[in-house]
């Protein structure tokens, strides 16, 4: 995750920030048999697939210096006004069968892996900002990109006061023994 603010550890009070993320989890997706296209779950028209272990980006934003102290105060009208939050898919193969599943190896018996053919039992992850924006990809073990999602707003983590690059892959692998 790339986010412009981080809260104090072991303090369960409201926080509020912005982020993009990078993340193996359910992940909700529209998807267009005619095109292939993905679009965001509240995408009306599509085909919606719940993938219960999938891969996805997700953007939060809306948090600024100017109205922090209104989301902190739990301030109905602004969070739902000025905050949004969006899911998208890095993986889309099941949007052809219409269906969702899981596509990440997720139990330790053969028979129970997945709900589909292969699935994934190693993922990289990468969060990436250049002078365009922040880009969130899905990558092959070389490092090319399989899948990626472009968010072109430079200063979205910048709102509230972080700005720095961030650059980071996330490796996970299932290997013999793994529980």
């Amino acid at each position: 995750m790339a986010a412009d603010r981080v809260g104090v550890n072991g303090d369960a009070s409201v926080f509020w920030n912005n982020s993009y993320m990078a993340s193996a989890t359910k992940v909700e997706y529209g998807y267009d048999p005619e095109t292939g296209e993905t679009y965001t779950v509240n995408t009306p028209g599509y085909t919606k697939i719940t993938m219960k272990l999938g891969l996805g980006a997700q953007e939060k934003k809306g948090v600024t210096s100017d109205n922090l102290s209104a989301f902190e105060a739990n301030n109905t009208d602004v969070v739902n006004n000025q905050f949004s939050t969006n899911m998208y898919t890095l993986e889309k193969s099941f949007g052809p069968l219409g269906y969702g599943g899981n596509i990440i190896a997720n139990e330790t018996t053969e028979k129970d892996l997945g709900t589909c053919d292969q699935p994934l039992t190693e993922i990289r992850l990468r969060i990436q900002k250049n002078n365009t924006g922040y880009f969130v990809s899905y990558l092959d073990g070389n490092d090319n990109v399989i899948s990626q999602k472009k968010f072109y707003d430079t200063e979205a983590l910048s709102k509230t006061g972080f700005r720095k690059c961030l650059h980071r892959i996330l490796c996970v692998q299932k290997r013999e023994g793994d529980i």
